[in-house]
């Protein structure tokens, strides 16, 4: 979501603040003992505004039907440049959207193959994912006082996985596998999924206890095995 701030611009006072040179600081630095650095590369959305401004960054959206309707209405692509630009669009729903990369296989292949290549199976990914994309299911908002769940599982072109608490689904997650994972066993696709999405997920779920699942039940015995 973009939002346009150029009216509340046009009113900004601009404040004005050389930046300091490298070498004046390091000048000022001659004598001291300690030396530190603070990296505020991730800090710009950290820093509150003053008591009494929030409400100039606050924006709405009206919930038109017609922003649905343009997706359902999406006119089959016809060059490689309009696949590019639908696979760009529903790569922002991936999130919602549960086996995702399995769905889109046959699209993400035609971007690869470098010509427009549109087959019965890129049609058929085409039109799912249209539908998967106005139909998205409303998302819980992650509750860090309640354990976590995860389910994983695999198919002949990809991994999927759930995040969820309380039954209710999180997040998705899912991946494409390429030539040489489709090739293996049964037992490693399970594991690998599971590997991919506690990696994917790790921020939810560690340091803190979490429920895994999985309808593999050799995976069970996974500790116990050498």
């Amino acid at each position: 979501m973009c939002v346009d701030s150029r009216a509340i611009n046009k009113i900004t006072i601009e404040y004005r603040f050389p930046i300091p040179r490298l070498e004046d600081m390091l000048d000022e630095s001659v004598g001291a003992q300690w030396f530190s650095k603070i990296d505020l590369r991730s800090g710009y959305h950290q820093i509150r505004i003053r008591p009494g401004d929030e409400w100039k960054t606050a924006f709405k959206s009206p919930d038109d039907p017609a922003n649905v309707s343009a997706i359902r209405e999406w006119l089959t692509p016809k060059t490689l440049s309009e696949v590019r630009s639908f696979h760009g669009l529903a790569l922002s729903y991936r999130r919602f959207i549960r086996h995702f990369s399995t769905i889109m296989a046959p699209i993400s292949n035609c971007l690869k193959l470098g010509e427009f290549r549109w087959d019965s199976t890129a049609k058929k990914a085409f039109l799912e994912i249209k539908q998967k994309m106005t139909e998205a299911p409303v998302l819980r908002h992650p509750d860090f006082s309640k354990a976590f769940e995860i389910s994983c599982d695999v198919s002949g072109l990809g991994i999927g996985g759930v995040l969820s608490q309380e039954g209710h689904p999180v997040a998705f997650f899912s991946e494409k596998l390429n030539s040489a994972k489709q090739k293996y066993s049964t037992y490693d696709k399970e594991f690998y999924a599971i590997v991919r999405a506690l990696h994917y997920w790790q921020y939810y779920v560690f340091p803190n206890e979490f429920v895994l699942y999985s309808d593999h039940q050799v995976l069970r015995y996974l500790q116990s095995q050498k």
